[in-house]
């Protein structure tokens, strides 16, 4: 049975993540400032980045990624908060779900595993067996990209490879080669237009201030 109108249902899609998105983020910001005033701005903020805007009736893989990544975000929270199991469980599948959606999810585990690890407060649960847990159904979850490259030569893995311009034979120094640092410097422009060129210049005023804390 085709569906009338078939284009709106594909973006449909783009719209209900959105919402989500809005009501995630809004439920991140009052658990850490206990504040309706500062959730109201941070949803004003996001929904004024040019980004967002088109993100909400555009469908790419980056609408369900950003979806799973701040529902992942929200869920550890709460697990640390709560020390709750079920929440490091569900914080598995949701990785899970963003890794099928693309492969930036990868880089959220990593900074899970440093903050855990910075942490006076958490490291202790880099012992426990939540987290091994967490990560076993986070792996689970993430069998069908695994099996996908595997019966396709890597194709995926190495498509990232290229768009970062690193060299298998010479990772180091590909990495900092003259090139990879030009993509570099392209990529944060572009982060700034679509992000809006003010509130890129806050966002990084805001990472520096947070250091000094």
């Amino acid at each position: 049975i085709n569906p009338p109108n078939p284009a709106f249902w594909v973006r449909f899609s783009a719209i209900f993540n959105s919402l989500f998105i809005g009501i995630i983020l809004w439920f991140i910001t009052k658990r850490l400032w206990h504040s309706p005033k500062i959730s109201f701005y941070a949803l004003l903020i996001t929904i004024a980045a040019p980004i967002f805007a088109l993100g909400s009736i555009l469908i790419t893989v980056d609408n369900p990624l950003i979806l799973y990544w701040i529902l992942f975000i929200y869920l550890f929270i709460l697990a640390l908060e709560t020390r709750r199991p079920l929440y490091w469980y569900l914080s598995g599948i949701v990785f899970g779900l963003g890794f099928l959606s693309k492969y930036t999810m990868i880089a959220i585990l990593f900074s899970v595993i440093i903050y855990l690890a910075l942490s006076r407060e958490h490291r202790f649960w880099l012992r426990r067996k939540e987290f091994f847990l967490f990560l076993i159904i986070a792996s689970l979850c993430s069998i069908p990209v695994i099996l996908w490259n595997y019966n396709h030569n890597w194709i995926g893995f190495r498509h990232l490879q290229g768009q970062a311009g690193l060299s298998r034979a010479n990772l180091v120094k590909s990495f900092f080669s003259k090139e990879t640092l030009l993509q570099l410097g392209e990529f944060s422009g572009i982060q700034s237009a679509v992000i809006s060129p003010g509130l890129f210049i806050i966002i990084c005023w805001s990472f520096i201030k947070a250091q000094q804390i």
